[in-house]
């Protein structure tokens, strides 16, 4: 795995417990976060695969039998970051489910240095943040630091290995551990961190972006200079790999983690799914769902969730409507009678909302990209084309209902490190799967594709796997080490997409990647799709790939890079221009795509050939019209069918000249019968160019 040493700050979320006593005393590993948590909310945060971080050894003086684990992250540590040098505090804030007392801390590090150590340390809340599991983002306390007086250390440590858990027994240093709360069983919050004495090491991360609040900090030199205690981004929440074992003299309540995350959605009358992890000292007795729509208040709507061990599973539909937000909960009892309901203060939410273009040609999905969208969106905007545009980070997601929302039978999916396109398996109702299934088309870029995913060096793909049905993929390298940075691609002679750039090689802009060792970061492809792009080596990094039903474009590289060949930053908008190469690989990809194409217009220079437009009005009673563009004179077969493939009328059938066409179809059939409410596809087929778009007929 080549190491990504990408700046990114800890912002992360806590799960805040009720709390009730009983007489147990046993050990409990608290760790910060939730689990099922799936986004990464940009491209600086890179994940490892989730297997990569060992669990924790079994090296402390109550044996493991006597534990229970309350781990809310996702079961392995998927993200590293490289933030921090010497000086720099990290904490994170805990308030555990009832009074506790402290015996160990762990972190998991990425980079371990047997030169570089850390001094952990155990602080109160400073006055200045009492519940600092509210707080924002960097500058949230100013330069006034939310740690308090030091509850015990500094003690010093050393990583001797990386990818695992390792930390210090409090028992080694002191004669009694630390007790937080009262004899009633009432909890204190604290902090748990670390001062660097060293860059090295870097810790380990888990993604925290899907919730609203944050319980992370950094401290000391780097981030005062850039603007105080709290999060370094605003955009960037994620929780470090730190958990600390506690025992419970008092008892405590069921603790509840792991919260599925919805994302924004367009229907608001689907079933929603949601699972919880639910654990108690003893025995959970019983767990709910609860939600309310536009009240952040837990509400009367309840359903009691099924479990298999500790994963709990209820399905909900309610009547939400656009502008709605959807709050829920989870809450459980112990045998005890003891209860909890998680996040009672800051719920999961999702909102219900409205497209903004349904009669757009295209479903453009930002999907943690690194780049301006200026760079596809300038594009379409010069093919005279409509967008719905959808930002996976600021919605949290996507699901089917946005990908088959609208008009669009076309997506496009940019990203650095994305996370809504999968390699391995999907559900049916997966956004891309319902959406290609149904006859879209999609043009996806992305340099980290198989990393993103966690896959090995050399993955191997089968049918029932996302890449093998969809892209044509049976297997590639994954970051593979190339011995050459990936700055020169070339295109296949005679392909319909790279023919223009298939005689010599097109450089590409560096990168971050060349700072740090010449590491590649594009993937290598291999499998039965039709290859498009290879590197200088000849290795495959582009394919497209189509079944009958859908086609596909993948580009295994940042094809944006094509523009700047120089550095990162690129130029302003004022001043934003686009290389010909650039233009001509996207617009000949759409092309053969089928879902859009230019018009008589350029762009960057290149002459533009032929599109399909939508049709207008769309919906539509009784007649609409289309407009299709001819860059030469063809034959042409514009043709409307049902949803269920049968012709319905020919529109235009033959010779037309170049240029611009409009027709109107009055919403009969060839035979003069008037057609019924409902869906309907156009097709053109224009020399070598086709494309298809939906329309609905209303009555």
């Amino acid at each position: 795995m080549n190491s990504k040493l990408i700046t990114v700050v800890l912002i992360v979320v806590f799960s805040c417990f009720a709390f009730a006593a009983d007489k147990s005393s046993k050990r409990v590993y608290l760790s910060p976060g939730d689990n099922n948590v799936n986004q990464i909310d940009n491209g600086e945060v890179m994940p490892l695969p989730s297997n990569s971080v060992t669990q924790p050894s079994a090296l402390y003086k109550v044996p493991p039998a006597h534990s229970l684990w309350l781990d809310h992250t996702d079961g392995g540590t998927e993200y590293y970051l490289s933030s921090g040098a010497a000086a720099d505090t990290m904490a994170v804030w805990y308030k555990p489910a009832g009074a506790c007392s402290l015996y160990a801390i762990e972190t998991s590090w990425f980079d371990a240095n047997d030169a570089a150590t850390i001094l952990y340390y155990i602080w109160e809340p400073s006055a200045v943040a009492p519940d600092p599991g509210l707080a924002g983002t960097r500058g949230s306390f100013g330069f006034e630091s939310p740690l308090g007086d030091v509850v015990v250390g500094p003690f010093a440590f050393t990583p001797t290995t990386g990818d695992q858990y390792q930390g210090i027994e409090l028992l080694d240093f002191l004669a009694e551990v630390p007790f937080f709360g009262d004899t009633e069983g009432t909890p204190e919050a604290f902090f748990v961190g670390f001062v660097k004495n060293d860059a090295l090491p870097h810790i380990l991360a888990d993604d925290a972006s899907a919730r609203g609040y944050q319980y992370s900090w950094f401290g000391g030199p780097w981030t005062i200079s850039a603007g105080g205690w709290g999060g370094y981004s605003s955009s960037i929440p994620l929780e470090f790999a730190m958990r600390i074992a506690v025992t419970y003299p008092f008892g405590a309540s069921p603790s509840v983690g792991g919260i599925s995350i919805l994302p924004d959605t367009y229907d608001g009358l689907q079933n929603f799914e949601v699972s919880a992890t639910v654990t108690d000292e003893n025995t959970v007795t019983g767990v709910w769902l609860h939600w309310n729509i536009n009240n952040p208040e837990p509400g009367v709507d309840s359903v009691a969730m099924t479990g298999v061990d500790d994963l709990y599973t209820a399905t909900f539909n309610l009547s939400a409507s656009a502008g709605d937000t959807v709050y829920y909960w989870v809450s459980g009892k112990d045998n005890d009678d003891n209860r909890t309901i998680e996040n009672i203060l800051s719920p999961n939410n999702f909102e219900v909302v409205a497209p903004e273009n349904p009669s757009a040609d295209i479903l453009y999905v930002d999907d943690g990209a690194a780049i301006d969208n200026l760079f596809y969106t300038d594009i379409l905007d010069d093919m005279g084309l409509t967008y719905e545009f959808w930002d996976r980070s600021a919605h949290r997601g996507i699901d089917a209902s946005v990908t088959t929302g609208g008009s669009w039978t076309s997506a496009i999916v940019v990203g650095w490190g994305s996370t809504t396109v999968p390699t391995r398996t999907y559900e049916s109702d997966h956004a891309w799967a319902a959406f290609l299934n149904a006859g879209g088309n999609l043009f996806y870029t992305d340099q980290d594709y198989f990393y993103t995913n966690g896959e090995v060096a050399e993955p191997t793909f089968v049918t029932g796997d996302f890449a093998f049905d969809f892209f044509g993929i049976t297997g590639g390298s994954n970051d593979p080490d190339a011995g050459t940075l990936d700055t020169l691609i070339i295109g296949y002679s005679e392909d319909p997409i790279t023919d223009f750039m298939s005689a010599d090689l097109v450089p590409m802009r560096p990168d971050d990647w060349d700072a740090w060792g010449g590491a590649n970061w594009t993937d290598f492809l291999e499998g039965s799709a039709t290859p498009i792009v290879s590197d200088e080596l000849g290795n495959d990094i582009g394919v497209r790939y189509g079944n009958g039903t859908f086609k596909t474009v993948l580009l295994a590289f940042m094809v944006e890079a094509m523009n700047d060949t120089t550095g990162w930053i690129p130029d302003s908008v004022e001043t934003r221009t686009y290389a010909a190469d650039y233009v001509t690989l996207l617009e000949n990809a759409f092309t053969w795509l089928g879902f859009v194409t230019a018009i008589d217009d350029e762009v960057g220079g290149v002459p533009l050939k032929f599109s399909l437009e939508q049709n207008f009005p769309n919906p539509f009673n009784p007649t609409t019209e289309i407009t299709f563009r001819l860059g030469k004179a063809v034959d042409v077969d514009l043709t409307i069918y049902s949803v269920t493939g049968q012709k319905v009328r020919t529109l235009v059938k033959g010779q037309q000249k170049a240029g611009e066409h409009t027709v109107t179809w009055n919403g009969m059939n060839d035979v003069g019968q008037r057609v019924a409410t409902g869906v309907y596809f156009y097709t053109i087929e224009a020399g070598d160019f086709k494309a298809i778009k939906k329309m609905v007929l209303i009555k």
